[in-house]
């Protein structure tokens, strides 16, 4: 279970490793997360501006899903959840792809999926 953690560690793909580590295949990873809404939307750029005020280092403009799908796991379906001046959080679970071991090192930012 992950709680607005992967809008702040500074590495979400090291994060979504250490996860795919001890996850057993098959297993369920559960999250609530920020989302970075589509580009060029007010909320978008609500986004930005708040990224760069936000306590404790929150980006609520990653692309979550993306990373989480780039860090192996095969994502679900996604039911939005739309938060006042908060952009979007997506309550979501990713299952471990079985066959796919890592990402080759590269760090993405992405979006969240279940």
């Amino acid at each position: 279970m992950s709680t607005t953690v992967l809008c702040t560690v500074g590495d979400p793909t090291a994060a979504l490793g250490e996860v795919r580590r001890v996850l057993v295949p098959g297993g369920r990873f559960v999250f609530w997360e920020h989302v970075a809404a589509p580009a060029r939307t007010l909320v978008r750029a609500a986004q930005e501006v708040w990224t760069c005020r936000a306590p404790d280092g929150c980006h609520a403009n990653r692309d979550t899903l993306a990373t989480i799908r780039a860090a192996g796991f095969a994502a679900g379906a996604v039911t939005p959840v739309r938060v006042r001046l908060c952009g979007r959080r997506r309550p979501s679970a990713a299952e471990r792809h079985p066959g796919r071991e890592q990402n080759c090192g590269r760090r993405l930012n992405a979006h969240v999926a279940s």
